[in-house]
């Protein structure tokens, strides 16, 4: 008996994680954990790819979704807009390594344009459901778009 009311309590306790792993607030997709680059790199770490999995999966099970912006945003750094730009392109690459759709995803570089509480951060922002644009925003939401997202990874198509 013990072991079956242990067993529930953790498959409870699983299931209730797994629920939190993100939010919704109006377009954005907020991950509980964040993806922190180094400093000054666009190199993703471990635990960058434990929160990239959260989206993937977003994704996976939201398949409605035709387009997420990846929104990099930097400051302090001699070369804001760029690497703002690189950072959101290595997720979207990452992204579609992981069998994401490269035609869903389109990376965005902010650099230091739009400050917030923390100036160096990764938005992730649903633009477009079921093929249209949410919002009547562009698909670049006023940003720098980093690349082509298929065209980097030809074999993700």
């Amino acid at each position: 008996m013990k072991k079956i009311i242990i067993a529930s309590l953790f498959l409870i306790s699983s299931i209730g994680t797994f629920a939190q792993n993100y939010t919704i607030s109006g377009n954005e997709i907020i991950t509980e954990q964040k993806v922190k680059f180094g400093n000054s790199n666009a190199q993703l770490s471990k635990a960058d790819i434990d929160a990239l999995k959260i989206i993937k999966d977003f994704l996976n099970e939201k398949t409605y979704i035709s387009l997420l912006r990846i929104e990099g945003h930097v400051s302090g750094s001699t070369n804001d807009q760029q690497l703002s730009e690189q950072r959101a392109l290595a997720i979207a690459t990452w992204l579609t390594k992981e069998g994401i759709n490269c035609k869903r995803l389109i990376a965005v570089g902010f650099g230091s344009k739009k400050p917030d509480e923390i100036n160096t951060r990764i938005n992730f922002i649903m633009a477009g459901l079921r093929g249209k644009m949410i919002g009547g925003m562009p698909e670049d939401g006023g940003g720098n778009v980093a690349g082509d997202v298929c065209n980097l990874n030809k074999s993700s198509r």
